[in-house]
């Protein structure tokens, strides 16, 4: 839940678009992973659905990235940097 403005028409979304760098991951990431996303007060696991530029990640990678929460739609905005991590992996963008 947020507050806002009705003016910034805010509206949850399932499904987005981040520009992500691979701190570290032991083996490779691929469509279909699942990790924790931090973005602002957001706190959900979230699975990769595509990535953009080739069909896999590895430790030093940046990519796109497509992403969609699983337990519900999340209010972010462009721009919003996040966090996604899983035990040793970790990525920002």
């Amino acid at each position: 839940m947020i507050l806002a403005s009705p003016k910034l028409e805010p509206r949850a979304c399932w499904k987005f678009t981040a520009e992500v760098l691979i701190l570290h991951h032991p083996t490779t990431i691929w469509t279909g992973y699942q990790a924790m996303v931090h973005a602002g007060p957001i706190r959900q696991t979230a699975t990769i659905i595509e990535i953009k530029g080739c069909d896999r990640l590895r430790t030093g990678d940046k990519d796109e990235v497509r992403f969609q929460f699983i337990k519900q739609p999340e209010y972010l905005k462009k721009g919003m940097r996040l966090v996604f991590r899983e035990g040793k992996t970790k990525a920002v963008g």
